[in-house]
């Protein structure tokens, strides 16, 4: 088993793989960037290396060809789930901020849109944003612009993807003077670190494990039989609620 990482700023990720083909490999279990201008000729070429994979966190399809076998978390399901934990605690107005686009992004909003319809809670339209990267002067500046509308328009609690933003937005919060979550509750989404955090975040937690699991056994399966059907597995995440999240006040 090899590992190699790549990152959302790698363009075309076809010479990584013809490396790893070179060595030796005999199948993949991937997670390709699909933002790019490139996306469809890598998938084409994994397609024409005849070579098995999985895709993970991703859903694709090669050009001409029928969806790659994959494996994904349901992010649109775990939108839905911190939606209804803040409905529960009896948040009304609630705000969605993502720190990138992405396939997970674009999931979680369409399943918070959905959800938010479902349950009766007013989306705050000016505080759904996406944010710069966190290690830019304006990541802050924005954090506390969004917090500035949040108090404007009488925002409860924020779904905040994924955790480092997520504790962003609770510290500087704090230092406005705000409590966490007596005047705004916080649920991160991704809940890698959330737990460690002071407060602990209420997180939306994919599962990892069971992912990597499953990926794993789908690209032994199709190596010991080449015509089985192609398998796409979707995996439901779970909510973590700890001490971010509360009623308001």
């Amino acid at each position: 088993m090899v590992l190699r990482g790549t990152s959302y700023e790698l363009q075309d990720e076809r010479p990584v793989l013809a490396r790893m083909v070179e060595e030796g490999a005999s199948g993949f279990i991937l997670a390709p960037n699909t933002d790019t201008a490139h996306s469809q000729d890598v998938l084409e070429w994994l397609a024409d290396t005849g070579l098995p994979y999985v895709l993970v966190e991703r859903d694709a399809t090669p050009p001409g060809g029928s969806p790659a076998e994959s494996v994904t978390t349901d992010h649109a399901h775990g939108a839905v789930l911190a939606a209804r934990h803040l409905a529960s605690l009896g948040h009304r107005k609630v705000g969605l901020v993502i720190s990138r686009n992405s396939p997970t992004s674009r999931k979680i909003v369409a399943g918070w849109n959905a959800a938010c319809r479902e349950l009766g809670l007013t989306p705050g339209e000016h505080v759904e944003r996406v944010l710069p990267d966190r290690s830019t002067p304006e990541f802050s500046a924005t954090v506390h612009a969004i917090l500035d509308t949040v108090r404007r328009s009488g925002i409860t609690a924020l779904l905040v993807h994924s955790d480092p933003e997520a504790m962003a937005f609770v510290d500087l919060a704090l230092s406005r003077g705000l409590t966490v979550p007596g005047d705004l509750s916080i649920v991160a989404y991704d809940d890698e670190v959330a737990q460690l955090f002071t407060p602990a975040l209420t997180a939306v937690a994919p599962p990892r494990a069971a992912v990597g699991r499953a990926a794993v056994d789908l690209l032994l399966d199709r190596l010991a039989d080449p015509s089985r059907p192609t398998h796409r597995v979707v995996l439901n995440p779970a909510l973590h609620a700890r001490a971010s999240s509360g009623p308001p006040r």
